[in-house]
């Protein structure tokens, strides 16, 4: 009789890609191999500052970011904190400790046009709302299963532990960094920067041949339409 399947749910976190070394390679002096909590969940509450985690989304690029009605803007927002390296860790929701909060309870705070935020999000000083946002935390397992039940504006993954290089792996897409190659021209800096990325970098090599492939395919096809 074979054993059941460990069960696990993929947590996708953007990295920058000069962190692809340290998260390979670690250093045996300071750090393990893998993705190390360094960041602070807050600045203000006691629970949130004295809690360091690694931060993510429960969808590359998740609807409620991308889409929100109520914050504008908030995946461009957030872009300046992000990475453009997409990484997908692998959590066992029994096993290891993976929370989802709701970050608009900080945006509200954070927005200086506070125009259609709902109440329940708006608040003028930070520590209460970092408090309602630490507040807001549900198992990983309990937010996937039924979503709805929750109703998050902004749902954000919350590890507060070790990662471990085996349970990290490059995504094959990489949204951010179709995004950047879009605007920028074939030949120049960032390009031959993500290319020589590409080469050291596991997985991500794969994902652009095949962008590159695209590329080609999708010029080739509006030479034959002219």
């Amino acid at each position: 009789m074979s054993r059941p399947r460990t069960p696990t749910i993929k947590v996708y976190h953007y990295a920058q890609l000069s962190d692809w070394t340290p998260i390979a390679t670690g250093d045996e002096e300071v750090e393990p191999t893998g993705l190390v909590p360094q960041r602070n969940i807050g600045a203000a509450d006691r629970d949130a500052w004295k809690t360091p985690a690694i931060f993510g989304f429960v969808n590359p690029t998740p609807t409620e970011w991308v889409k929100n009605p109520h914050f504008n803007d908030i995946w461009k927002r957030q872009h300046r904190e992000l990475g453009i390296l997409l990484l997908e860790i692998n959590v066992n929701p029994y096993t290891d400790t993976a929370l989802v909060a709701d970050r608009g309870y900080i945006e509200g705070y954070l927005y200086k046009d506070k125009t259609g935020i709902p109440t329940q999000y708006v608040e003028e000083h930070r520590e209460p709302a970092e408090r309602k946002y630490m507040a807001s935390r549900v198992p990983l397992l309990d937010y996937t299963t039924n979503p709805e039940k929750f109703q998050f504006s902004l749902p954000e993954v919350l590890i507060p532990q070790h990662v471990p290089l085996e349970k990290i792996s490059v995504s094959r897409i990489q949204p951010r960094l179709e995004g950047i190659l879009q605007l920028y021209p074939e030949g120049g800096r960032l390009h031959q920067q993500v290319l020589g990325f590409a080469q050291s970098i596991p997985g991500l090599k794969p994902w652009y041949e095949g962008h590159q492939l695209q590329q080609a395919e999708g010029y080739s096809r509006g030479k034959e339409r002219g």
